[in-house]
């Protein structure tokens, strides 16, 4: 089997690669399977505190812990924004409220066939991320995105 490709092709792909990323609109909406995800996870920690041997005290406290985290999940994965890759390589994050922030991306940004988490700089000292699950957006938006991702960790290696 022969996996060599000829340097042409190679460059030529590599091309219109590029140009498919370029300008980038995300309209990112609430993700069903992080949700569902979220609801799963928090309700086998809820029956994971009700199997325990501590007493019911305890058992109580825990389980509201949980609640609040299971409520803050929701609240997250609830959120919808705008996000747009400007041409001064930055993000730009839109919130529904009207807060507008932009950052550049950090170490720490991950993605993979179904996830990208952004770690971005908006300030000084402040840090966000954003995940974006690939249900969030359309199949050829996360496609797009993640070839966005893929040029950045070049740049950022080579830069």
């Amino acid at each position: 089997m022969n996996l060599s490709v000829d340097r042409k092709t190679m460059n030529d792909s590599d091309q219109s690669y590029k140009k498919s990323v370029i300008p980038l609109f995300l309209e990112v909406r609430p993700s069903p399977s992080f949700q569902a995800l979220a609801l799963l996870l928090h309700g086998a920690a809820l029956f994971a505190v009700t199997r325990t041997s501590l007493g019911l005290e305890w058992q109580a406290l825990i389980a509201a812990l949980v609640l609040f985290s299971a409520y803050q999940s929701f609240k997250l994965s609830n959120r919808s924004y705008r996000l747009q890759w400007r041409k001064d390589q930055r993000w730009e994050v839109r919130y529904p409220c009207g807060d507008k922030r932009t950052g550049k991306m950090l170490p720490g940004t991950y993605f993979n066939s179904w996830l990208v988490v952004l770690n971005l700089r908006t300030g000084s000292t402040r840090k966000d991320l954003i995940l974006i699950p690939k249900d969030a957006i359309s199949p050829d938006e996360f496609t797009r995105l993640r070839a966005r991702m893929k040029i950045e960790a070049k740049n950022a290696i080579s830069g």
